[in-house]
């Protein structure tokens, strides 16, 4: 695959939030960008929204300090499912931490140099 190909790759933007414990939360933001969108086109009032979702997830790593947490935004092929996601999450966290160090956007906190998700 060429690095066109990789651009124009359609993906889902999913954040994640975890710490030192291991991944609390992943959740695909397009999916809840869709529904957000036909419920004002339907008149209606979204039941969450993508700023709601990643304000509780940064608000809730604010107040769990002793749990390292950081949350991140990251655009995932939509070739990879949610079950993917948690298989790799529950399989090897480690290594899913340091993919969307390298590859998301950071939203709340840092990963400490020595951190390790057990």
């Amino acid at each position: 695959m060429s690095d066109d190909d990789e651009e124009t790759t359609p993906s889902n933007t999913y954040v994640f939030a975890f710490g030192n414990t291991g991944f609390e939360s992943i959740v695909n933001l397009s999916e809840i960008d869709a529904d957000e969108i036909v419920a004002k086109l339907a008149d209606k009032k979204p039941v969450e929204t993508v700023a709601s979702v990643v304000s509780f997830l940064t608000l809730r790593a604010e107040f769990n300090g002793q749990r390292n947490m950081e949350v991140w935004l990251m655009g995932v092929s939509r070739d990879i499912t949610d079950d993917d996601l948690d298989e790799w999450a529950t399989q090897n966290p480690q290594d899913l931490a340091d993919q969307i160090r390298l590859r998301g956007t950071n939203v709340y906190g840092r990963a400490k140099e020595d951190a390790v998700i057990k």
